[in-house]
């Protein structure tokens, strides 16, 4: 075993820190994938951070910017087939003219009521809709 339970907590032994950095040897064991995405909060972290990185954690707890994650909602079969329909295409649109603008190749100003011309036509307003009718419905929104 790599860690010991210490108040309820797994806190990694001092023989697997020392391997090196400790998401390679979590990926070489298969505890986790690269490429993949996971709930988890800090704390696992907090075991081999440094100083600077302590202090800056502690500035974003402190100025209360954490807060807790979204995870999302789960459409109805109506809800999913609007989403399905128009998502994709307005997502590639938003990312295109971001990557653009990031780039100086396109100017904000210039383009702006025409980019939301745009995103109205993929079905913007739609996917919002539906977004917040699954909200309510998930949460009691």
């Amino acid at each position: 075993m790599h860690y010991d339970m210490i108040d309820g907590k797994p806190i990694f032994k001092e023989e697997f820190m020392a391997l090196g950095p400790v998401n390679n040897s979590l990926y070489a064991i298969g505890s986790q994938l690269q490429g993949r995405g996971y709930f988890q909060d800090y704390g696992y972290e907090i075991q081999w951070s440094n100083e600077f990185a302590l202090e800056g954690i502690a500035l974003y707890d402190e100025g209360d910017y954490l807060i807790d994650q979204f995870l999302g909602v789960a459409f109805n079969a109506d809800e999913q087939k609007v989403y399905d329909k128009s998502w994709a295409s307005l997502r590639d649109n938003m990312l295109e003219r971001q990557q653009a603008w990031i780039l100086g190749t396109g100017d904000v100003e210039a383009e702006w009521d025409d980019y939301l011309a745009q995103l109205e036509e993929k079905g913007l307003n739609e996917i919002l809709e539906v977004m917040q009718s699954a909200y309510d419905h998930q949460y009691g929104g």
